[in-house]
């Protein structure tokens, strides 16, 4: 619907004045931060899951910050940067809860800047505003599995950001975003090796090396191999004189053979621990999701149909109706508190939702076929 108001507004370039142009293209601009300050006030200190990982996340920079030595003191699975950059927070405000949710946030806030970046790069306007606003309620505030005021892992949160900015960087000419790139990269590397060693892969293939009739853009591999090396060199002088049978085991290592009870968690995250029962799940959130998206669409159909106006007023109506449904959700009427319990989880049809648009992109690759932008 924000996609359809774009374009009205693109396609009646006489009807409109200026500076009501102006003003849209600043709301679609603004709208991911409206959406992430939005969601922040209503989700006000409901952040921490205390059973998810919150204590590790609490103890782990505690203990750094008190001289202990990663890895070889501490168990600690991940790569080394964000436990370090919370024990220097720790330090600055020993047992400060909103210390930490800051650093938190400051993390996040750099990845809601790097996904709008490249989105508005990739996509008209309003689909651009709706890809990152969509983004930014589903992968950072929707529970189960994500909360970037206090992640169940600043490690992931800190590598997926330090990744999307790798890809911002690849974007900009040679000269400019090589430093930057390498820089991202490392960040990434430091965090979880194997979303920088992903991140690092997306950066040498990227479609811009592609464009300048390269297989591969020479700066741009020169940046990820310097980001590797340098990487490296952190690993290397952290685990020395710390056996590699616990590297493996209960160090940054372990990503190379997961831990069974990693795999049981991942099993589960994935709906794949009792298939039956979570096929099921996945049926009904997806009837749920088919009713709303029914209604929006037949909502922007009509949008389209009726001009500028109509479209803005059809566009508040479905906000409010879609507000009042997510305020009941989140603090629901005792009548209602028993049969919203019994909903399955709505995140469970994302991974296949996302799944089916990578195939769909690839198949559209393959075929030669014009990118509308899905």
């Amino acid at each position: 619907m924000i996609g359809d108001l774009s374009r009205t507004a693109r396609d009646r370039p006489n009807r409109e004045s200026p500076t009501s142009n102006h003003g849209l293209s600043l709301l679609l601009a603004a709208l991911p931060w409206i959406v992430f300050a939005f969601l922040t006030l209503v989700s006000w200190q409901r952040w921490i899951e205390p059973w998810v990982d919150a204590g590790r996340e609490l103890m782990v920079p505690s203990r750094v910050a008190q001289g202990e030595r990663l890895y070889r003191d501490v168990r600690f699975y991940y790569g080394p940067l964000a436990p370090y950059v919370a024990a220097g927070v720790e330090r600055a405000a020993p047992q400060s809860l909103p210390a930490r949710i800051l650093l938190s946030a400051a993390v996040a806030l750099l990845h809601v800047e790097a996904l709008r970046r490249l989105a508005f790069r990739a996509l008209p306007a309003g689909r651009a505003a709706l890809a990152v606003s969509l983004a930014v309620a589903i992968g950072f505030f929707l529970w189960p599995g994500g909360c970037h005021l206090f992640p169940y892992s600043l490690d992931t949160s800190l590598a997926v950001a330090a990744a999307t900015w790798a890809l911002v960087s690849a974007s900009r000419p040679e000269a400019d975003g090589a430093v930057s790139v390498a820089f991202w990269l490392f960040a990434a590397l430091t965090s979880r090796p194997e979303i920088g060693l992903a991140a690092a892969a997306l950066v040498v293939i990227t479609p811009v090396a592609r464009e300048r009739g390269a297989r591969f853009a020479p700066s741009l591999l020169r940046a990820a191999g310097a980001a590797v090396a340098a990487a490296a060199a952190v690993y290397a002088i952290l685990s020395r004189a710390t056996p590699l049978a616990t590297l493996r085991q209960e160090g940054w290592l372990a990503f190379l053979s997961v831990p069974q009870e990693f795999r049981n968690v991942y099993l589960s995250f994935a709906g794949l621990d009792r298939p039956a029962l979570r096929l099921s799940e996945l049926a009904i959130a997806l009837l749920l999701l088919l009713v709303v998206a029914g209604g929006l669409a037949l909502l922007a159909y009509a949008a389209r149909a009726g001009g500028t106006r109509a479209a803005t007023a059809m566009t508040a109506a479905a906000a409010l109706a879609l507000t009042l449904v997510a305020l009941a959700c989140l603090r629901p009427p005792p009548f209602l508190e028993a049969p919203l319990s019994l909903l399955p989880p709505m995140v469970r049809p994302l991974p296949l939702f996302v799944i089916a648009c990578a195939l769909w992109r690839t198949g559209t690759r393959l075929a030669g076929t014009r990118d509308r932008g899905i």
